[in-house]
């Protein structure tokens, strides 16, 4: 089986919970294994109302489907709704891995699809092969704000800063700014540790991103397929560009980190980072309190070339 999307999803799913002797193979793509952390609630709120409605008036089937967004309401902690929902890679085995059998085919397939229009070689994406992710190479690398400045530093600055925003703008933000004097290449799973208060609230949402900029300090976006526009006329909408990975919590949720409060029932703890939430316990936060939290930003893979001028 091959695919993406729900495609993907479907024969995860299929491959974990059913053991037909006529599977041998899998090839998901763009998928997800986790409803509830990987689609509908990412960091505990609501992931992407917009998409959701989308399904429900667009893709469902004549006899519906259920309102996972309207669930999520009812249900706002991970429970046994949300572990059924879980698929249990775990259980995917004795199905094909990898092997060099079709590479002639392969190979032979690229020769003649793997060209540009006059006949010559494409240009195509380097590849790199990597025996593990994270690299077992890569160099952890801890930048701290500098709430002075508005930049990420080495060292870790010996004078408290208090920076603010307004939580309800979705334009309104603070923007950390790291320089590197090489080309270097971030990869790996990130993660931001944050200080944070609201005066007025006992819950709120945190959203972070790593955004790349260029020499001139401009936002860049990546288009996700060629487009024949400058890349300023293409929407900004997800499914054209890349604007860089994201990391969200709400805030409540802090004491669910690792399970602290509460027992993790699934076996899909990530083991390539320390950065884990249950999900399964909130706990308001008193106005104006400080509160410690963390949150996992999805899987990076980003070079920042430097060019002389």
């Amino acid at each position: 089986m091959a695919g993406n999307s729900c495609l993907a999803i479907s024969q995860i799913n299929f491959a974990s919970r059913m053991h037909h002797p006529a599977l041998k193979a899998i090839a998901p793509w763009e998928g997800y294994t986790d409803l509830f952390r990987h689609y509908v609630a990412r960091g505990g709120r609501l992931y992407i109302p917009g998409l959701h409605r989308i399904i429900l008036n667009g893709f469902a089937g004549p006899k519906g489907v259920k309102n996972v967004g309207a669930m999520l309401e009812k249900r706002p902690l991970y429970e046994d709704y949300w572990e059924a929902k879980r698929i249990p890679v775990e259980n995917i085995d004795n199905i094909h891995i990898l092997s060099d059998k079709p590479r002639p085919k392969r190979n032979g397939f690229e020769s003649i699809h793997s060209k540009s229009a006059d006949g010559s070689s494409a240009t195509t994406v380097v590849e790199r092969p990597e025996r593990s992710y994270p690299l077992t190479r890569q160099r952890p690398r801890t930048l701290y704000l500098g709430g002075a400045t508005g930049t990420l530093v080495d060292l870790e600055p010996n004078q408290e800063y208090i920076n603010s925003y307004e939580g309800r703008s979705l334009s309104n933000g603070l923007t950390f700014t790291a320089k590197f004097d090489v080309t270097t290449e971030l990869a790996g799973y990130p993660k931001a540790v944050l200080l944070m208060l609201c005066p007025d609230h006992d819950n709120f949402d945190v959203v972070v991103q790593i955004r790349k900029i260029d020499n001139k300090g401009r936002q860049l976006s990546h288009l996700n397929y060629p487009c024949p526009v400058a890349i300023d006329q293409v929407p900004d909408v997800n499914t054209a560009k890349t604007w860089g990975p994201q990391g969200f919590l709400r805030a409540s949720h802090h004491i669910s980190l690792n399970a602290e409060g509460g027992l993790i029932v699934s076996d899909d703890s990530s083991h390539e980072t320390d950065v884990f939430y249950s999900h399964r316990v909130r706990q308001p936060i008193t106005p104006g309190t400080t509160v410690r939290i963390e949150i996992p930003i999805w899987p990076i893979g980003l070079c920042l070339l430097l060019v002389r001028a």
